[in-house]
């Protein structure tokens, strides 16, 4: 044990370890866009497992709740906005709101530090670069399902301008996640032992993490196999006004000016309900529209609610030289939907939020073809669901996201949703059209480098050219399910290694 180390443990960590904790939490989001600091995750996910280290399992979980409170208190902060400005709730229980959120949500990481310290193992540096890691991972994985599922400020993610991001195509964000959480392992490893070998495993280990993610970047794993000229028109449509009848017209003449010179393009794309109407309410407003694709060249996608069959869809339409429709597949609980609708109807007219019905899409819809190439589609929040996006691939030669910002408003939101686009483009190596309201606004290449990018807050028109891509990276190929399988596995070892141990005094007392 090192003197550094000794001094912390005897000196700070009783009394201010959970203190701490929580402080490294509230600093985490620095790690993320806007901010972006990645490299800041690395040591404050490290004090983490440095206060586990030495924890009970009960003292474990209290440690990683408070370091996932002061996480998503500050990461999702930005939930408040929507609840007092457009849900109406007053300021002290849309604050309340948030915190519980973030409680339910700190008990991940809680639950990963109680889960890894009731592995009782004699080295401690298995401990810290197997044990915690496998299952951080392992909570950040569960947190991404159930009850619908909220995989956000997962840290892969916060990775995008780190030598860690050349391994995104390979094990994607989950697997990113888990050599973070190794290389905050070994950190504390440099940290706390100076003698043996521990040391010198650290440094290697970190070494060849960090260097083969130089590496991997280097490498192309999808080809080009041509270009499309494209247009993302941003409304900026106040939201107050967007279920407004009386505003229909004058937001659907805006859309058609902000077009006007772009018509010529291969593909014009407008964001989420840009048309805030039912598309059989506003059959003649969309066979113009048609009619205008079909004589300029141009296909346009766009945003619009549906009916079918008596259920509310959140769809997209594609209109020129084919039609059709998708669904979206991921709903926003307490947003697009109310889950138990039957115990928490009441909600929908408490949170005043409109277009709150809706139904889920099939699973296995097909990407859809626009201007000669399939695209695969997706709907704001289905975003930061990996699995959701990787369903339309290698199909798809390039993805294309539209979303509604002006529930966050001017506030750290949308550069996360702008960041988790990033992510699905190293992944999947397509390039990400992310087609917004308000803002952002952007063109994300295949190697999930920021192409073009609009201002906030303003009514314009971005134009790119953008490239489609064939070929499938290894995560398209083979998804999470390999590096989930091997953290699981990384675990029952650690459990069964634990057994072990506990059993030897007693089996050689019985010799």
């Amino acid at each position: 044990m090192s003197p550094a180390f000794r001094w912390f443990h005897q000196d700070v960590s009783s009394r201010y370890t959970g203190l701490l904790c929580l402080f490294a939490g509230l600093l985490l989001p620095f790690a993320f866009a806007p901010v972006g600091i990645g490299l800041l995750a690395v040591p404050l996910l490290a004090w983490l497992f440095f206060a586990w280290s030495d924890a009970s399992p009960r003292q474990a979980f209290r440690y990683g709740f408070l370091f996932g409170l002061g996480q998503f208190t500050a990461g999702v902060y930005w939930i408040y906005h929507s609840l007092y400005e457009f849900g109406h709730i007053p300021t002290p229980v849309s604050m309340l709101l948030v915190v519980v959120l973030a409680a339910g949500l700190a008990l991940y990481p809680a639950a990963a530090g109680y889960l890894a310290n009731r592995i009782s193992l004699s080295a401690p540096s298995m401990r810290l670069l197997a044990i915690y890691p496998a299952s951080w991972l392992l909570m950040e994985w569960l947190r991404g399902f159930v009850l619908t599922g909220f995989p956000w400020l997962n840290l892969g993610a916060s990775q995008t301008d780190t030598l860690l991001a050349g391994w995104m195509p390979v094990v994607g964000e989950y697997g990113v996640t888990l050599l973070l959480g190794v290389s905050a392992g070994a950190l504390v490893s440099l940290f706390r032992f100076r003698s043996g070998y521990r040391w010198p495993v650290a440094v290697t280990l970190l070494s060849a993490l960090w260097i083969s993610g130089w590496v991997l970047q280097q490498q192309n794993w999808t080809e080009t196999s041509a270009s499309l000229s494209v247009s993302l028109v941003q409304g900026n449509t106040p939201q107050e006004l967007k279920w407004d009848p009386d505003a229909r017209t004058k937001i659907l003449n805006s859309y058609l000016i902000l077009s006007e010179e772009v018509w010529k393009r291969d593909l014009v794309i407008w964001p989420e309900t840009a048309i805030p109407a039912f598309a059989q309410d506003i059959e003649k407003f969309t066979q113009g529209l048609s009619g205008l694709t079909k004589l300029t060249g141009s296909d346009l996608i766009t945003g619009i609610p549906m009916v079918e069959k008596g259920r509310y869809y959140n769809a997209i339409i594609t209109l020129g030289s084919e039609s059709g429709r998708y669904y979206k597949r991921h709903l926003v609980p307490f947003g697009e939907y109310i889950p138990l609708g039957s115990a928490f109807g009441s909600l929908l007219d408490l949170l005043h939020v409109p277009m709150s019905d809706f139904s889920t899409g099939r699973l296995d819809q097909p990407p859809l073809k626009v201007a000669g190439q399939l695209a695969g589609l997706s709907i704001c929040y289905e975003i930061a669901f990996s699995s959701v996006i990787r369903a339309q691939l290698p199909q798809a030669g390039f993805l294309v996201n539209l979303s509604n910002n002006a529930w966050f408003g001017d506030s750290i939101a949308p550069h996360q949703i702008l960041q988790l686009s990033r992510v699905r483009a190293m992944e999947t190596g397509r390039a990400v059209l992310s087609s917004t309201n308000d803002g952002i606004t952007a063109v994300v290449d295949h190697r999930g480098q920021i192409q073009a990018q609009a201002p906030q807050f303003i009514g314009t028109v971005l134009n790119a050219e953008v490239l489609v891509q064939t070929g499938a990276t290894p995560f398209v190929r083979w998804g999470e399910w390999p590096v989930i399988i091997f953290a699981i596995l990384l675990l029952v070892a650690g459990f069964v290694r634990s057994c072990y141990q506990e059993n030897q005094p007693e089996e050689k007392t019985r010799g």
